[in-house]
């Protein structure tokens, strides 16, 4: 992952105020591209076609299409050779785009030039604070293979977001040209939008070389 100069410091600040933890690498998924998941793990999202209400949004720097519901808010933001989405938890902080910080967000996807698997949970920790996995899936998007990755929090973080008992959703995929990765946090407090994050996942998103 390679964002700016700027953006980087400013995120890296905020994930060390927020305790963020240290790359986890080596870390084995519990199961295996090869291998079938566990019961109840595989993501389960309706067959039924988008929405009619839902937005459809057009990343260009992260060359994706994908599509929301119109009341998540999401933001569509672009930086130089990468892309980025995002949806918050309201705040007086001023616009989510560009400002590196990410503990208010419920919603996150990124796309980066390259493999940067490696980067991420569970080898990584880059970005957004996630629990140790506890589970792992496979998953297709526009005929993509990937992993669908849920972990829990389970501790307090000393009164940083997430909050304890959040369910968390990680989407990770690479086509062979740039890795794209949607995460999605269930507050406890929040309604419960994981079947249509799983939607928006597997049936709207798009790739674009």
């Amino acid at each position: 992952m390679r964002l700016s100069p700027v953006w980087i410091a400013a995120l890296i600040g905020v994930i060390g105020a927020c305790g963020s933890p240290s790359t986890i690498a080596g870390v084995t998924p519990t199961t295996s591209a090869s291998s079938s998941p566990a019961s109840g793990d595989s993501p389960t999202p309706s067959d039924a076609p988008t929405p009619t209400d839902w937005t459809v949004y057009t990343n260009k720097a992260g060359q994706l299409t994908f599509s929301a519901p119109a009341d998540w808010g999401v933001q569509n933001c672009d930086i130089p050779g990468q892309g980025y989405v995002v949806a918050e938890h309201a705040t007086n902080s001023g616009p989510a785009c560009g400002r590196g910080e990410n503990y208010t967000l419920w919603l996150f996807g990124i796309s980066m030039s390259g493999d940067q698997r490696q980067s991420l949970p569970p080898n990584g920790s880059s970005y957004v604070y996630t629990a140790p996995i506890s589970a792992t899936a496979d998953a297709v998007a526009d005929g993509v293979r990937g992993y669908r990755y849920t972990a829990r929090i389970d501790t307090d973080r000393g009164g940083f977001p997430p909050p304890k008992g959040t369910d968390q959703v990680l989407y990770v995929f690479f086509n062979g040209q740039r890795t794209y990765a949607f995460w999605y946090e269930h507050w406890p407090t929040d309604p419960d939008r994981t079947p249509d994050f799983d939607q928006l996942v597997q049936q709207t998103l798009r790739f674009s070389a």
